[in-house]
């Protein structure tokens, strides 16, 4: 497990970063990288695509915010592990990080969730 230290500046800089993107149509990438044998946890990482000045696209890597946020290690392959069952694991990071970017005041909520997708 590898710690995830970012200040409180930093996290702020890194959310308003990402909420400005997905209020502006970016795309949450959700990839389940694996699930325990009991399907009681499972690894994860999150990115976000968005449209580049230059008119591609571009991804950033949010895992390493989102771990930070949530208080939670990175394992040794930068995956965030969580703990659930029972629900549909993409819709609830796209919530968990909703709900994250309302502290930071963006108006993200369950009616109006950034656009996700799960990726393989």
């Amino acid at each position: 497990m590898r710690k995830v230290e970012l200040t409180p500046e930093e996290r702020e800089h890194y959310a308003r970063m990402f909420g400005n993107h997905l209020e502006n149509g970016a795309l949450l990438l959700v990839n389940i990288t694996g699930t325990s044998k009991t399907n009681m946890s499972y690894r994860l990482k999150v990115l976000m695509a968005y449209e580049s000045e230059a008119g591609g696209v571009d991804v950033m890597y949010l895992t390493y915010w989102l771990a930070s946020e949530l208080g939670k290690n990175l394992t040794d392959d930068d995956e965030l592990r969580l703990n659930g069952l029972g629900f549909d694991r993409v819709h609830d990071i796209a919530y968990t990080v909703a709900e994250i970017l309302k502290r930071y005041g963006f108006s993200f909520s369950l009616n109006n969730l950034p656009r996700f997708a799960r990726v393989f």
